[in-house]
């Protein structure tokens, strides 16, 4: 069975999460990619943006919380299987490009279109979501401005990273020469939310000269995948607690030994250009490598956050390098990014 996830992007405060039984594996990689972690709710995630404002009650609300729910696990279960809703194809020879798009958040379908307006020639739109009834207001949020419009129901879970692997692991996108994976996020409990969505759509897909560009990277060389500079994150204080999690998924891929050191090395907000073929790890690993967790709001430590860290590993793996536009191919691994960070953190 193929996995199939999806989820909100943002994080918060919450009630602790009960215990749940041990996610269960087929080999002793994918067993430690699902070891359970903490996790917070969704239910107060706008409670907790207006706190994190406050820091003389968020500060101690927070130390309070994780005393409390040290120990306490989100559930981590198998992903059902996406559901691919009737195409709707445009007339015209078959595209080569595709834009896969993780729409949680439907009032920001307009930025979609938007971007579409920037390609000279339509690409096929792949739109994951868990909103079924909402399937024709994303089509006609799409239609005429892509090839072909192919709405992807996903449960909620792994958020915009779940379906994502899912579409690799079902070979969808596998045919197509250049893929753009971006997703209509919105980091609430930070006021810097809505400007860093801006900033990392307007360097991928902002402009026609932003889109050209990236395909001609894509096509010139042996660049696998291409992401926002500035968010290009390699300070070890990144990791987060991430560490151990991104590295059980390179071995579990195949892209690290047993006694290989995971490198940090990363676009953030899994945002970016790429060839499928950079990414053929994750298109053939063991499904059960991704069993993601209960969607439960989780500021760190999930599956998502660890494969978030993978993607730059995997391409230079399989022996291409990533970059960005200011770069314009170069290999993005040779700069210095200890200074690079990101807005909402």
């Amino acid at each position: 069975m193929r996995p199939k996830a999806s989820g909100q992007h943002e994080h918060d405060m919450q009630e602790p999460a009960q215990p749940s039984q041990s996610c269960g594996s087929l080999a002793a990689s994918a067993a430690a990619v699902a070891a359970p972690y903490r996790g917070r709710s969704p239910v107060t995630h706008r409670l907790a943006g207006m706190l994190r404002r406050c820091p003389l009650l968020y500060v101690p609300l927070r130390a309070a919380y994780r005393l409390f729910s040290r120990g306490r696990q989100a559930p981590c279960l198998p992903l059902k299987e996406l559901e691919f809703l009737p195409d709707v194809v445009a007339h015209g020879p078959p595209a080569r490009t595709a834009v896969v798009v993780h729409a949680y958040y439907l009032d920001l379908l307009p930025e979609l279109r938007h971007c579409l307006s920037f390609f000279s020639d339509p690409p096929d739109v792949f739109i994951t979501t868990p909103h079924r009834a909402a399937a024709e207001a994303i089509r006609a949020a799409v239609v005429g401005r892509c090839s072909a419009a192919r709405i992807v129901l996903a449960e909620n879970r792994g958020r915009d990273i779940g379906p994502f692997v899912a579409l690799l692991q079902s070979g969808r996108l596998s045919p197509y020469s250049e893929v753009l994976k971006i997703h209509l996020k919105r980091s609430s409990y930070s006021v810097a939310g809505d400007a860093w969505r801006a900033g990392l759509l307007a360097e991928l897909c902002g402009s026609e000269a932003a889109v050209s560009s990236s395909l001609r990277i894509l096509r010139s060389g042996t660049v696998g995948l291409v992401g926002p500079h500035q968010y290009f994150l390699t300070n070890p204080k990144f990791w987060g607690s991430n560490r151990a999690r991104t590295a059980a998924v390179l071995r579990g891929a195949g892209a690290l030994g047993a006694q290989e050191e995971a490198a940090l090395a990363f676009f953030a907000g899994s945002m970016f250009w790429f060839r499928p073929a950079a990414l053929r790890l994750i298109a053939e690993a063991p499904p059960a490598l991704f069993a993601f967790e209960e969607e439960q709001g989780q500021q760190d430590g999930t599956l998502a956050h660890a494969l978030e860290r993978s993607f730059c590993q995997i391409a230079a793996h399989n022996g291409f390098s990533s970059s960005s536009l200011r770069l314009d191919g170069a290999d993005i691994s040779a700069i210095n990014a200890d200074r690079h960070g990101i807005p909402v953190l």
